[in-house]
């Protein structure tokens, strides 16, 4: 094992080796994934392997090798091991023939081949599984290491000969366990930020994929991915509903082999039955929260959203509209909901037919009439900054998947916050949190109408000063992530917004030009103003996001789908993740 500061020579000789073995890797994986006639029944293992060449390149950042600069405090002795397996592994054809079935083959300039095969693949999947971060930095690791231009031991026009579907799923695992080995050798911080960084990269396949064929691939590629991640899959398959829905919308062809899992079988194929309403029993309203109640259904608890229409709305083309929607957002929430995507499970809905109301019906969790986040804060309940940084967190999150599988929320506040007691005489806690309130929520889509939310001075004060009147801006993620960073500062100041924004509001009604000017007072960033009172409560970080959050950083539509969720990733979840205190 390495220890302690070696001399420079010798630092420089060790960083020698090593780097050129990892540049012999990514040499490795770049003729391997682009080598031709690969067939669709292997394309799947060969982009898992383009991604493990992700993985490799998060590595050696982390690590320093990217930049030639290994940190002399990481085991040596065992990164050249690996390194060196996995370079043998690409360029031992002999091995890859005899070990794994595969048989490759040169076959001249002529057929070169530099990307990926991705038949009828979506576009925009394509584009992240050549991402950026890859192909940019191969060819500065080849060029640093003199093989851009030529090969090192390997053939560089390959063709595939003979491919082995065990074979080459065996070398894929082999390929993962050395990846695995390299990633194990980091300190616990980096491997947590690689590891991130990864799940990054996959959420931004789910989000950037609008086509059938390009959804079922990526969720593919997330179900076999070494990281195995429960809450990708079910944005996934989030995203998957979200396609199918919009085609059968739109009267196109769905792809029958297109995955939806956690959905039963046929479920798309068929109207979502409503539930009994003689069914729905013991309805008692939340205090101070005029949509949403407890009760019981089947002799089950459950908890209960109302989403109220005019007469009008349930009339003719609109009213179809709308059921389509009901449909929608039951099938979405219906999906199993692992532990980071925060949300109850929807059994069904009910139309109200004494006025003209849809009730959406959960599960709940533990039986008792859960507590808002709005109902702990003029109490004298004050939990520690490091249990508001974790509910700041897993709000951040939630959002996160939301809206990488293509759907928004429109009612983020407070009030939808929920906690369940185990029991009733349990003593407040912010363990166990739930975003709720979906009664506006609908699929991203360019001309999708938007219901119009409540005049509700409480609810308003939530949304951004575009979304506000009866003429407004299309609603937008931006719009979900400005209610995400008022809801940060109820967190921090541990008060009501109403209460934080008295001042300026007070006797005054609601509209998009006061709200602008309650925008301007909460991104004052003077030595007195209040993002400082923020630091002082909570820290610079925390104030950080709240500034991104509400200051406009994802109001420029134009910007492409990955780097809005790249640009969120960065500015706002992972800072939230890295800078929490310690418990």
């Amino acid at each position: 094992m390495s220890t302690g500061v070696a001399s420079g020579a010798s630092v420089i000789a060790t960083i020698s080796f090593p780097f050129q073995m990892f540049a012999g890797c990514v040499n490795g994986f770049k003729l391997f994934t682009s080598a031709n006639h690969i067939g669709k029944d292997a394309a799947l293992l060969v982009h898992l392997l383009k991604l493990d060449e992700y993985r490799l390149i998060l590595w050696a950042k982390k690590c320093g090798l990217l930049a030639d600069d290994l940190d002399v405090r990481l085991n040596v002795e065992i990164i050249n091991t690996a390194l060196s397996d996995l370079k043998s592994l690409f360029e031992d054809t002999a091995k890859l023939r005899s070990r794994y079935g595969l048989d490759i083959k040169d076959v001249g300039s002529s057929q070169q081949q530099t990307k990926l095969q991705h038949d009828g693949i979506d576009p925009r999947t394509v584009s992240l599984f050549e991402h950026e971060a890859i192909l940019q930095k191969e060819d500065e690791i080849l060029a640093r290491a003199d093989m851009l231009k030529k090969s090192n031991h390997m053939m560089k026009k390959l063709w595939w000969a003979a491919v082995d579907m065990k074979g080459l799923e065996s070398m894929v695992e082999r390929v993962n366990s050395i990846i695995t080995r390299l990633d194990n050798v980091l300190q616990d911080v980096e491997r947590e930020d690689s590891l991130q960084q990864f799940k990054q990269l996959q959420l931004s396949l789910v989000n950037v994929t609008e086509k059938i064929n390009g959804i079922s691939l990526v969720q593919d590629v997330i179900k076999n991915s070494v990281v195995k991640d429960e809450t990708l899959d079910t944005v996934a398959a989030m995203k998957a509903l979200k396609i199918n829905l919009a085609d059968v919308t739109q009267g196109s062809r769905r792809d029958e082999n297109a995955h939806t899992e956690g959905l039963s079988s046929g479920m798309l194929q068929q109207s979502t039955a409503p539930l009994q309403s003689s069914a729905l029993e013991e309805l008692k309203p939340l205090a101070n929260n005029t949509v949403s109640a407890t009760g019981t259904y089947d002799k089950r608890p459950v908890y209960v959203e109302r989403k109220e229409y005019s007469a009008s709305d349930v009339d003719g083309t609109k009213g179809a509209v709308l059921a389509s929607r009901v449909q929608s957002l039951v099938l979405l929430l219906q999906l199993p909901n692992p532990g980071t995507f925060r949300s109850l499970r929807c059994i069904g809905s009910i139309r109200d037919v004494r006025k003209p109301a849809q009730l959406f019906i959960f599960e709940c969790p533990t039986g008792h009439a859960p507590n808002s986040l709005l109902s702990y804060l003029p109490t004298s309940f004050i939990p520690s900054v490091e249990e508001r940084w974790c509910l700041g967190e897993t709000l951040a999150t939630t959002l996160l998947h939301l809206h990488a599988s293509g759907w928004l929320h429109k009612g983020l506040r407070s009030e939808n916050v929920l906690f369940f007691p185990p029991t009733a005489s349990s003593p407040r806690s912010l363990e166990e949190p739930y975003l709720m309130g979906y009664e506006y929520a609908r699929r991203d889509e360019p001309g999708e109408i938007s219901d119009k939310p409540s005049n509700e001075p409480a609810h308003a004060i939530y949304r951004h000063p575009n979304a506000q009147g009866p003429i407004s801006d299309s609603f937008i993620k931006a719009y979900d992530i400005y209610a995400l960073g008022l809801v940060l500062i109820e967190i921090a100041f541990w008060k009501p917004l109403a209460k934080i924004i008295e001042k300026t509001v007070s006797g005054k009604k609601i509209s998009s030009s006061l709200l602008k000017t309650v925008r301007a007072s909460l991104l004052d960033d003077t030595p007195t103003g209040f993002l400082q009172n923020v630091r002082f409560r909570m820290g610079s970080r925390f104030a950080t996001v709240i500034s991104v959050c509400i200051g406009g950083t994802f109001e420029n539509v134009s910007m492409p789908a990955a780097d809005f969720l790249q640009e969120y990733f960065e500015r706002v979840l992972f800072i939230v993740k890295k800078a929490a205190p310690e418990p």
